[in-house]
């Protein structure tokens, strides 16, 4: 996004029920923003990785909606909280898919 011109922030907020709120704000060259927030409740049994992979697909959901990217691939909407990873996914796919698209 660095060859864009875009610069992405991210802010997580909680409320009394513990549930997350992803903040994602994109900044433009020319001092244009937008913010998305989004609402994800959590289960109070979550380890802490799994918190981790609630909060980054929040971020990667914010980004795709912000920047209106359709998902090529395979994405299973973080259906795997919970369950142990076979491997560790690449990101790679998701960054040369903005570059490109």
């Amino acid at each position: 996004m660095d060859e864009l011109g875009i610069l992405e922030s991210s802010a997580i907020k909680y409320n009394d029920s513990h549930d997350v709120f992803v903040y994602t704000t994109l900044y433009n060259v020319d001092d244009t923003s937008d913010t998305m927030c989004s609402l994800f409740p959590l289960d109070s049994s979550l380890s802490p990785q799994d918190m981790g992979k609630v909060i980054t697909y929040g971020r990667r959901y914010n980004l795709v909606a912000l920047l209106n990217l359709k998902i090529i691939g395979e994405d299973d909407d973080a259906q795997g909280v919970g369950a142990k990873s076979k491997s560790i996914p690449s990101g790679n796919n998701f960054v040369s898919t903005i570059i490109k698209g």
